[in-house]
């Protein structure tokens, strides 16, 4: 990473707004693949 953060995945992933949001984005569209 980085920053070189370390520590927990867990709280690196609440932590990095865009790693956020490409996970949500990610979970959204497996979610729209795989029940349209």
């Amino acid at each position: 990473h980085r920053r070189e953060g370390g520590g927990s995945p867990t709280d690196l992933l609440l932590t990095d707004r865009p790693l956020l949001a490409c996970v949500a984005l990610w979970a959204l569209a497996v979610t729209l693949i795989i029940y349209s």
